[in-house]
């Protein structure tokens, strides 16, 4: 079976498919083709400057998120955050503070994951001043009230210094356990 077609329109249809070569080639060489090509990623909303607060069976606040900024990825159900600070509120009045450079929340899986320099604080007490602890790299169990991290932790309360490597926080019960490594310096009152 042959095809005829007519010379006039031959020139026409090369000619209309360089056309079409030369367009789809600049687009997918411009430098926003290959930022097209990750928009997968763009979040599908943010917020700026928010707080949110959580309230326990009796209508008291018993926790407490806000931040710079926050990302939100639809795909993976996470957020990203900058200059996040967590506040948990016990109802034995302790409050213990949790800020550091950046988070991601995780909402199927309830874990806030703390990135950069991490500071954990314990308000003070009235027996007992406040307790400060550094660290890098912290997952926080918004539900159970659990964090860890398996890296370097420094302690910092009226008694002294000390200092570990892996560390767990039950903050319901207002417990403390550092894995490995474990030394201190105290400071001993002369009377």
């Amino acid at each position: 079976m042959a095809i005829s077609v007519d010379k006039r329109y031959l020139g026409l249809l090369v000619l209309v498919s360089v056309a079409a070569a030369s367009v789809w080639l600049q687009r997918s060489t411009e430098p926003g083709a290959q930022h097209m090509a990750g928009a997968e990623k763009a979040p599908d909303y943010y917020l700026e400057g928010f707080v949110a607060k959580t309230m326990d069976v009796e209508g008291r606040l018993s926790q407490q998120l806000e931040a710079k900024s926050m990302l939100h990825f639809e795909g993976e159900n996470a957020a990203e955050l900058v200059a996040p600070n967590f506040t948990n509120y016990r109802p034995d009045g302790q409050v213990w503070t949790i800020k550091s450079e950046t988070a991601t929340a995780y909402q199927d899986q309830d874990l806030l994951l703390l990135r950069g320099a991490v500071l954990i604080r314990r308000q003070p007490l009235a027996e007992d001043g406040p307790v400060d602890i550094n660290t890098r790299e912290l997952k926080v169990y918004q539900t159970s009230e659990l964090a860890e991290t398996s890296e370097a932790v420094e302690i910092r309360d009226a008694r002294g210094v000390t200092w570990g490597e892996g560390m767990k926080v039950d903050m319901q019960a207002g417990h403390l356990q550092l894995l490995s490594k474990v030394r201190g310096e105290y400071v001993v009152e002369r009377h």
